[in-house]
């Protein structure tokens, strides 16, 4: 009988919970429902007899499934009232999180409730499946007898008894008063949260969705609770400059590690506080220990997190092989396509044609949003228009692609007037994302309305702070109407928000071009110098840089040749690149006009 050990502390109890969870488990772990197919008449007969739990958790997951989320919560709150069992409070609060009701969801991961450790074993398998190594949950109907003692338990600390009348008057004797203490010195109160990961993340996810962000951050950890006390020695390195060496390790069921995703919560949290740093660091580590994390690998290449040199070698350098065997090669190539195409072009067409021709992606958005990226970078166009049109027509709303669709369209002028319907179908379509204002801040623009311009980019900026586009045409707004000290406030602020990336070259370039304008040639030098070192091979900076030697005399004391010279070569250079990825040379009027004055002073 229970009465014949000395029950453990409470204290020691609940350490024994927290010390369960498992950061290399994934949702894959929770069980669903005890079976997920059907079975003839015949074959029903030799299945096993479900429990009343059983067929709650099949009702609850079946009605998620069908959206039926009110059918859902109801079901699903009776299992887990029956049960006390984490991954039945995960699939709980995870109806209400998906019906918006995050603080309903939050309660049910952190509310304490009292459970007897001694009878919460983990979670059968589905009928026909073995047991995952390391799975969470419980195993409440490993006996007819077990269950039923769990469930005499569940009802001896419920307020029920003592408000309605009972027909059995043992368990008011003294006797019975004297059991019910021992049961219940064998019970711990503990949240979910502390004995289950899974619980453990989506309630941060929860306090995220309410901007409960100091909260959250409790809950995943300031750093990673999880990392080895040899990767802990690694990662101790100034934040401004991360390792980028972060060892991990398969998921042990396949799936995306909580230990991951975790990382990602955290760094989102770092990100909001402004801690740009120790964000990247975050993302960096999410992603080295799941290479399947795309959320990191967005938040780090979407973002602009990284250098390019820094860009390519972190993801590069993945273990890939280690993760994930099978689809190494496919998930690398996805990634690369990503990557900042002014260098390693050979790598990112093999990369292309690995994903069209081995893998059949060629209408896939995010593998034709690579090639219009090259194409983008490269000032083509009119090409890249074509690409981000078939994308946005098989997959509408494709973020990544619409800035590039966008901004392609307002350096064709045949295409201002579809730039004009498009702004106004993405206003009344999407509100509130900052794409539509973008769109709508384009087209005024694009007709030399700059104050109306600026309105409509600074209130996509205001909607999202980190989206550099906005910044960015909110800076050329100002600078063309002659507001070049604002123009570079603006693109300083770009600078400070987007540290890394190819856009982490443009602010730099913007600001030394603001400075040609003010006449402060040293200034606009040292700008444009720096530009060329994160991104040496843009055609623009090597123009700019040309702009910059024709007019700076101080040029002659440190260099042999005379400025008109080196602007030569500068302009040359530019006009090289340009014809090797086949620009329009329209583009580069200008450039040929300054070579041509440049021979005239020589």
């Amino acid at each position: 009988m229970a009465t014949s050990t000395p029950p453990a502390s409470r204290a020691s109890l609940k350490q024994l919970l927290i010390n369960k969870l498992n950061p290399h488990s994934s949702t894959l772990n929770i069980t669903h429902s005890p079976a997920t197919t059907r079975h003839s008449p015949a074959e029903a007969d030799q299945q096993p007899a479900w429990a009343i739990t059983d067929r709650l958790r099949l009702w609850r997951d079946d009605a998620r499934a069908q959206h039926l989320y009110q059918t859902a919560a109801f079901w699903g709150s009776k299992v887990y009232n029956l049960t006390a069992n984490p991954n039945d409070a995960f699939w709980l609060a995870q109806v209400f999180f998906l019906t918006g009701q995050f603080h309903r969801a939050e309660m049910v991961l952190t509310s304490a409730k009292r459970i007897n450790p001694d009878t919460l074993q983990p979670a059968s398998p589905a009928i026909g499946d073995e047991q995952q190594p390391g799975q969470e949950g419980d195993d409440e109907h490993e006996g007819e007898e077990e269950e039923e003692e769990e469930d005499h338990e569940h009802e001896q600390f419920s307020f029920w008894d003592q408000l309605l009348p009972d027909d059995d008057d043992s368990q008011h004797t003294p006797d019975g008063h004297h059991h019910q203490q021992q049961q219940q010195q064998h019970t711990i109160l503990v949240r979910m949260t502390d004995y289950s990961t899974a619980c453990r993340y989506l309630a941060a996810q929860c306090m995220i969705r309410q901007g409960k962000w100091d909260a959250a951050l409790d809950m995943v950890g300031d750093e990673n609770p999880f990392r080895q006390p040899p990767q802990a020695d690694e990662l101790s390195t100034e934040p401004s400059k991360p390792s980028l060496d972060f060892p991990g390790q398969a998921a042990s069921d396949g799936g995306i590690k909580f230990e991951a995703s975790m990382c990602y919560l955290r760094g989102l949290i770092h990100l909001h506080h402004k801690a740009l740093d120790r964000a990247k660091h975050a993302f960096l580590e999410s992603l080295a220990l799941d290479v399947k994390c795309y959320e990191s690998f967005e938040a780090l290449v979407g973002g602009n997190m990284l250098e390019p040199d820094e860009e390519w070698e972190f993801i590069q350098t993945l273990e890939y092989q280690a993760q994930t065997p099978d689809d190494a090669l496919f998930i690398k190539a996805l990634y690369t396509v990503r990557l900042k195409k002014f260098a390693h072009k050979h790598e990112l067409f093999a990369a292309l044609k690995l994903l069209k021709n081995q893998y059949g992606l060629s209408d896939d958005p995010d593998a034709a949003y690579g090639l219009a990226d090259w194409l983008y970078t490269n000032y083509r166009f009119i090409d890249c228009y074509r690409i981000t049109s078939r994308i946005l027509k098989l997959h509408y709303h494709h973020l990544p692609t619409l800035p590039l669709h966008l901004t392609s369209m307002t350096m064709v002028p045949k295409l201002l007037p579809a730039l004009f319907l498009l702004a106004h179908e993405l206003i009344d379509r999407e509100p509130a994302s900052p794409v539509s204002w973008y769109a709508a801040g384009l087209w005024y623009f694009s007709q030399k309305r700059w104050e109306e311009s600026r309105r409509f980019f600074s209130k996509a900026a205001l909607l999202d702070a980190r989206f550099p586009e906005a910044w960015f045409a909110f800076g050329h707004a100002l600078a063309y109407e002659g507001e070049h000290d604002q123009a570079i406030t603006a693109y300083s602020t770009a600078a400070h928000n987007f540290q890394g990336g190819s856009s982490s070259h443009l602010p730099l370039l913007f600001i030394g071009m603001q400075h040609i304008q003010l006449a402060n040639p040293s200034l606009a030098n040292d700008y444009l110098s720096a530009a060329a070192e994160i991104s040496p091979a843009d055609p623009l900076v090597i123009h700019e840089r040309g702009v910059v030697a024709y007019y700076q005399e101080q040029l002659r004391a440190p260099l042999p040749l005379f400025p008109w010279q080196c602007a030569v070569d500068l302009f040359t250079h530019t006009l090289d690149l340009v014809q090797k990825a086949q620009t329009d040379p329209l583009i580069w009027a200008s450039t040929y006009l300054n070579l041509a004055h440049c021979f005239r002073r020589l």
